[in-house]
């Protein structure tokens, strides 16, 4: 380790000081070359050889070609040194015996395009290791040359299928270089010999594009005829220069070839066009949108959003409500998309002459291309009495419109010219004003225009009002509930139901508990569970009061099954109670019942005694037979798993900066402090899973990785008598028994029980436990089982949780 720190010490100075790394400082990389240093040490020369390195460093980097392992650290070295001494040592190494070698050196002498090194190239063309005769050939393509090309083409005939795929790359290759170079006659005789070969049609498709490109004044003739012609592969090449053949008498040539074009060549050809962008093609490309075949009419609409402009706007309006759903979803694509010339103008100048369908259509496009100076000509669309184009400006506003329109949306549910209407524009008016920073005025316009207002109208504004909140708008519901007309209570307990907040619980029990009419009763019941869910985190007694009196004002079946179904959620004996109070009414029998079954696998730990005698009475004469399974099973894992300690309390997590699970095991932190009255203490989650109840399931209390979390427990022993002890956890246990440690084991795994096995001394009355688990990742958990030293049951062993 001591070399190792001198090599990267003398990296790090040559880093740092060029001066240095053109000296005598050189040397001394090399010496660790030449020495019996370790291979890291090795490496790290050779990465700070690739930046100093001169001829001096060669014969050491030479020598390491044969040494498998560092070789490839001395070619990466020896590539990028100018060095003619470089090159020649790379060419060596041509030879060498280990063929990843071969190949390695093989993309080097490539990537040098070092032409000396072609003859040992070309006999690597022939090695039986088709990996190193690929990389030659790579290599040979990246030099180029006639010297190459002569060899690769020779080479072709005699070598495996793999590795004439590698030197047809190559060929193609060295045209590219030919190319570059301004030799486009020697490019065009490789690009024509590959395109009218039997190679396969990606070959033969760059042949084409080659001939094409090297053809300089003649590209644009030979890609129509491409167009034109029944070869796929030339077809296809032609297709793809379409957008890189530039010039706008190219474009009036590929147009004109399209009309001719058969179906499957026009859709790709329109493609093409499209990603050209000349909008000279507009116009061909329109005529393409009358197909009779659909593809070449939904190309012709994709093509125009990027060629056309604004006299494209009645084809596409046009298209996008009539023809087969994928036209029409085109043409709307188009509409949206389209950018050449005044599109917002000319769309609201078509839709003053269009039929109605068409302009709803276009009225819809201003709203997704996000029109916002067209809102004052929508708001006056809005405000006529043509359906359905009024309705289609109010929705189109809901995503234009900002607050300072709030009077006029107002204005459009005021004067709407139908319930439809009215029922847009009071979406409109909602979701622009709960998008703004304006909601609570936009709830007091509501409330303040409601006086006067007809009384559908009256029930959109408290509907709006109630869906914006703000001051005022429970007292406005509230009164709304209590009105004389049917539609404005319907309204105001509907609008409670779906949006009020908690507050409004009490006014919705007493709705469901007093109304008349059984509609509006089903309402405020609906939206009482709704607020009661909400209200999950507040305390077990009033979550309690809650569902017994939801219960109590549920007219019909769905009411109670709704409230039982809250009801379960308590781990209550209260809760428990009332639940089985719900098994003698036949309508909600079955829910009445898992409802029982949840209450009390979740109150074993606190009422054992009630719950085991509510589970044994499911499990006789349940209704549902999934019930009585659940309830049978449940028991099974009670007399299973008798001797098994629970319930636990529980303090955690705690975690330590930069420490991680097994760093924590042997860290002391408040509940095993001299002072463990600091920690706090809870009582374990129930488990997810009920049959589970044995365990002490702490993925909810951990809350992530790298913690540790403690439980503690009382154990009632009737005598002081030597216990064994059955230990699982998920990570780490560290058990405790009246304050001495009877069991470590800082492990990292799952859980699963009798994991570890230890013995302890029980003492007469009561004992204190408590354990340490560690959290790695994933799961975390703890099972302790307590038996005789024989391993036979302790009669009269109970368990009683306690701490602060």
């Amino acid at each position: 380790m001591k070399r190792l720190a001198t090599t990267l010490l003398i990296a790090s100075t040559l880093a740092c000081s060029p001066v240095l790394a053109e000296s005598n400082e050189e040397a001394q990389v090399i010496k660790v070359l030449e020495s019996a240093s370790l291979p890291v040490e090795k490496e790290a020369a050779c990465r700070q050889l690739k930046r100093i390195g001169t001829a001096k460093a060669v014969p050491a980097l030479a020598a390491l070609l044969t040494d498998e392992p560092l070789a490839q650290w001395a070619i990466d070295a020896l590539e990028t040194m100018p060095c003619p001494e470089a090159a020649e040592a790379l060419r060596g190494g041509l030879e060498s015996m280990v063929a990843l070698t071969r190949a390695r050196i093989a993309h080097a002498v490539g990537e040098r395009r070092d032409r000396q090194a072609l003859p040992g190239l070309a006999r690597l063309l022939s090695d039986p290791d088709a990996t190193v005769a690929i990389a030659a050939a790579e290599a040979m393509g990246k030099i180029g040359g006639s010297e190459a090309i002569d060899a690769l083409k020779k080479a072709k005939a005699t070598v495996s299928a793999p590795v004439r795929c590698g030197i047809v790359d190559a060929e193609l290759a060295c045209a590219e270089r030919l190319l570059a170079d301004g030799d486009a006659k020697g490019a065009s005789a490789i690009y024509k010999e590959m395109h009218e070969s039997k190679e396969p049609d990606h070959v033969r498709v760059a042949g084409y594009r080659g001939l094409v490109l090297a053809s300089d004044d003649g590209a644009v003739a030979m890609v129509v005829a491409g167009l034109k012609g029944t070869d796929g592969s030339a077809q296809l090449a032609s297709v793809q220069l379409v957008p890189e053949i530039k010039g706008e008498n190219a474009t009036q040539a590929f147009t004109a070839a399209l009309a001719a074009a058969a179906p499957r060549t026009q859709v790709a050809l329109l493609d093409a066009l499209s990603m050209r962008g000349d909008p000279a093609a507009a116009a061909a490309v329109a005529a393409m949108a009358r197909s009779a075949d659909a593809s070449v009419r939904v190309a012709a609409f994709k093509a125009l959003a990027e060629l056309g402009d604004t006299s494209c706007l009645p084809l596409l309006a046009e298209a996008a409500v009539s023809g087969g759903e994928e036209e029409r979803g085109a043409a709307r694509q188009s509409l949206v998309l389209l950018r050449r010339g005044d599109v917002r103008q000319a769309m609201l100048e078509l839709i003053e002459k269009s039929r109605p369908e068409v302009q709803g259509k276009l009225i819809a496009v201003l709203g997704s291309r996000g029109e916002r100076p067209a809102v004052p000509a929508l708001l006056k669309l809005a405000q006529t009495q043509r359906e359905p184009v009024n309705i289609a400006a109010i929705a189109a506003l809901k995503r234009l419109a900002d607050a300072s329109q709030a009077e006029a949306l107002l204005g459009l549910i005021l004067r709407a010219s139908s319930d439809a209407a009215r029922e847009v524009a009071q979406s409109t008016f909602v979701a622009v004003g709960a998008d703004s920073k304006e909601r609570e005025r936009f709830a007091r316009l509501a409330l303040d225009s409601m006086q006067g207002a007809e009384v559908p109208a009256r029930c959109c504004l408290l509907r709006a009002a109630g869906q914006l909140g703000g001051a005022g708008v429970a007292e406005a519901l509230r009164a709304g509930a209590k009105d004389e007309d049917p539609r404005i209570r319907e309204a105001a307990i509907g609008t409670m139901a779906d949006h009020a907040g908690p507050e409004a619980v009490g006014d919705l029990a007493r709705i469901a508990h007093e109304a008349t009419d059984a509609s509006q009763a089903g309402l405020a019941l609906r939206g009482y569970w709704r607020l009661a869910r909400l209200m999950k985190d507040r305390p077990a007694d009033e979550r309690f009061k809650l569902c017994q009196e939801g219960l109590a004002a549920a007219r019909d079946a769905e009411g109670k099954r709704i409230g039982l179904s809250e009801l379960a959620k308590l781990a209550d004996p209260k809760a428990l109670a009332l639940a089985e109070e719900y098994r003698h009414d036949e309508a909600v029998k079955a829910e009445a019942e898992a409802a029982c079954y949840q209450i009390a696998a979740c109150l074993i730990y606190a009422q054992r005694a009630a719950s085991e005698a509510t589970l044994r009475a499911l499990a006789k004469d349940a209704a549902s037979e999934g019930v009585r399974k659940n309830a049978s099973a449940f028991l099974a894992s009670l007399e299973k798993h008798a001797d098994f300690v629970v319930p636990w309390m529980v303090s955690g997590p705690y975690r330590v900066q930069g420490k991680e699970a097994q760093g924590l095991f042997d860290v002391a932190m408040a509940p095993e402090q001299a002072d463990g009255a600091k920690a706090t203490w809870r009582l374990e989650p129930a488990p997810s899973e009920p049959a589970n109840f044995w365990q002490a399931d702490l993925g909810g209390v951990v809350g992530g990785d790298h913690c540790v979390v403690y439980l503690k427990t009382r154990v009632f022993s009737p005598k002081a008598q030597p216990v064994s002890l059955e230990i699982g956890s998920d990570d780490g246990i560290k058990l405790w028994i009246n304050g001495a440690v009877v069991h470590a084991n800082n492990a990292v795994r799952g859980m699963a029980p009798a994991q570890d096995r230890a013995k302890a001394e029980l003492k007469e009355g009561w004992n204190d436990l408590m354990a340490k688990v560690t959290q790695h990742t994933l799961g975390c958990g703890l099972c302790l089982r307590i038996t005789a030293a024989d391993g036979s049951p302790i009669q009269g062993l109970r368990t009683e949780p306690s701490g602060k």
